[in-house]
């Protein structure tokens, strides 16, 4: 399900509370693979019957930091596009090139994260 640029089940994941069983602490984007931010217990439809049937589960929200980036983006693209295909071929080039485009912005992220350190007048 697409919701702009929002994959439910990629890099958006929604966990309704299921009694006697432990809740998720930690989901990773499929697409990039970094750690999904969390918002516990929201109440809401899950999904799309649901919502059009106006009923109402509490759930918690799990979405991918990169979600809004033109990068991650393209990285859905790719996550799904490398699903859809049956080539094994094409499927191994897609993801060579996934690695490549979620290596070369985590680099980036990490490299910015230093530079502000570096250029921090708080020592850490």
């Amino acid at each position: 399900m697409f919701i702009s640029d929002r994959w439910k089940g990629v890099n958006v994941f929604q966990m309704a509370h299921i009694e006697g069983q432990p809740r998720k602490e930690q989901i990773n984007c499929k697409a990039c693979g970094s750690v999904c931010n969390v918002e516990r217990d929201c109440y809401g439809p899950t999904g799309f019957v649901q919502g059009m049937a106006g009923s109402k589960t509490i759930h918690d929200l799990f979405e991918c930091p990169n979600t809004a980036q033109e990068w991650h983006i393209q990285a859905i693209t790719l996550y799904r596009e490398r699903s859809d295909t049956s080539s094994p071929s094409l499927r191994s080039l897609i993801q060579k090139d996934l690695d490549a485009l979620v290596s070369k912005h985590r680099t980036t992220a990490a490299s910015n994260v230093l530079i502000l350190l570096r250029n921090s007048p708080f020592k850490v």
